[in-house]
């Protein structure tokens, strides 16, 4: 899962509740949905609200109290996630890069 995805879904999360709640000073919290092993997801919670992002729908329900109050799409398809860094043996120019061995 890249940050910039984590990052859209609490920033998004965060705006909604804060036109709601401009005071909270509750700390956020952001965990990861499991069904059956596998990742579907995020959980958010703070204070009284709790955001469930889903991966599949690209969709956000949000409660408060337990009590559901909108859903809303979140387009991650859409956010620019960077590449993976490479390592030593994909670097052009640094295939003949080895590790040193130490003498013990």
């Amino acid at each position: 899962m890249a940050l910039a995805v984590v990052s859209e879904i609490t920033r998004q999360f965060k705006s909604i509740v804060a036109k709601r709640e401009p005071d909270l000073e509750q700390t956020l919290e952001c965990r990861f949905l499991l069904r059956d092993g596998f990742y579907v997801g995020h959980v958010l919670n703070w204070d009284a609200y709790r955001g469930v992002w889903f991966s599949d729908a690209n969709e956000m329900k949000i409660y408060r109290n337990h009590e559901w109050l909108m859903s809303i799409p979140v387009r991650i398809d859409e956010l620019e996630v960077a590449p993976p860094i490479p390592d030593a043996n994909t670097v052009p120019g640094r295939a003949d890069v080895r590790p040193s061995k130490s003498a013990a």
